[in-house]
Formats: C-alpha cells, sequence, structure tokens
C-alpha cells in the first residue's frame, strides 16, 4: 500500500467507503472491525502521522456495522443513515433525514463491492420502491439496474402516473452519480495500490461467500 496516499485518503472527505475500507484492513486485518471509532481513530493518527478527517471515521463506522452484521440489509433505521454516509460521510442516525434513489444506489453498490450481500428486508424494499415511485420509475422494469437486482419485481402500484420522460431523466441522474462516484473510487485504489482492490473488493467477498456456502452445505 501506498502510505502517502493512504495518508492523503485519511485526511479527505471525499475518500470512499471502500478505499477506506481498504486502508484499514490492509493495515490491521480483522481485528479492526471489533475496535470503537475513537480507538480506530487514534491508530490511524498514529501509524500515519495524519488528522484522521471525521467522514473518513463515520465512512467506516457504517462499512464496519455493513461487514459485521446484517442490520444494513434487515433494518430500515440502519440502511437510512447507512446510505447518508456512505453517500456524504454526514451520518444522520438522531433525524430522520429522505435517502434519495443516488444514495441508496451507491451504498447498495459500495455494500455487494465489499460483502457478499444479503436479501434486503421487505421494509427496506418498501422504502426503497415509494422513493423510486416519488423519481418517475412506475414499475421494476424502469428502475436503475442495480434497484432490479435488490428489490427485484417487488413494486408498489403508483397512485400517480408519471411521464415517462420524467423516468428516463432519473434513470440518468442515478447512472451519472454512480459513475461520478466509481471514477472517483477507481483513482483512490490507483493511488493506494491497484492490488488492494482486488485482494479487498473482490477476493475477501468471494471467500466469504465460498465459506458461507461450506457452511451451509453441512
Amino acid at each position: 500500500m501506498n502510505e502517502i496516499a493512504a495518508r492523503e485518503l485519511i485526511n479527505s472527505p471525499m475518500t470512499s467507503a471502500s478505499a477506506i475500507h481498504a486502508i484499514i484492513y490492509d493495515k490491521y486485518g480483522d481485528d479492526a472491525y471489533d475496535w470503537d471509532p475513537v480507538t480506530i481513530s487514534l491508530e490511524l493518527s498514529a501509524d500515519f502521522d495524519v488528522d484522521v478527517e471525521t467522514s473518513v471515521i463515520d465512512k467506516w463506522s457504517a462499512m464496519q456495522v455493513i461487514m459485521t452484521s446484517d442490520l444494513y440489509f434487515d433494518r430500515l433505521d440502519a440502511f437510512l443513515p447507512i446510505c447518508n454516509t456512505l453517500a456524504s460521510g454526514a451520518p444522520t442516525f438522531q433525524i430522520f433525514d429522505p435517502v434519495t434513489p443516488s444514495e441508496a444506489a451507491w451504498s447498495l453498490f459500495e455494500a455487494s463491492l465489499n460483502r457478499e450481500p444479503s436479501i434486503l428486508s421487505l421494509p427496506i424494499k418498501t422504502y426503497l420502491s415509494f422513493i423510486l415511485k416519488g423519481y418517475g420509475f412506475l414499475n421494476s422494469s424502469e428502475y436503475p439496474e442495480i434497484f432490479r437486482m435488490a428489490i427485484g419485481d417487488f413494486n408498489i402500484e403508483p397512485k400517480l402516473v408519471r411521464d415517462n420522460i420524467a423516468a428516463d431523466q432519473n434513470v440518468g441522474q442515478v447512472d451519472l452519480f454512480i459513475d461520478e462516484m466509481l471514477k472517483g473510487l477507481k483513482e483512490q485504489f490507483d493511488r493506494l495500490d491497484a492490488s488492494l482492490m482486488y485482494d479487498v473488493l473482490f477476493l475477501k467477498p468471494l471467500d466469504e461467500a465460498v465459506d458461507y456456502a461450506k457452511k451451509s452445505d453441512n
């Protein structure tokens, strides 16, 4: 890992949760999943000689929940603030902050990059269908691809008819947001070490999926 790049990313509010996860996992391994935010901040500050950006710790905390439990997939009250945090680095656990389709799409994307995803609970699917309807998506066939994969055919019948053009425009907005976020994520991994993307985002979830399959067979 390029520690100069890691130091810069730890001090930037623009760093993605996936890059933060890669830095911390590469440096501390599985033990870091059990550390509280203060410990993580102190360890990073000491080892990289840098003031740790607050949003970096917030994004790491969100990633900890995703990596160590199914709360993100099961509970709406965990899903919503994690969506806010992964997209902007600003957690809103104390107040209700409506999640946009772009924020939800990015959180689903990052969650699936870092671990084997679980099936979303019915309350989360219902909420996603509700906000997508509000952005002009009439049924699941119009959803951006990430939602078609996450929600499947689950859909709430819309009460209001929206113009199909509006839906097409919103698909573009979600795709554009994902493309821009992905571009930033790739640049961050290129600065750190491209092999980290393979080790943490591809190899690690694959190993976990294999382990899970073996346990299911037994």
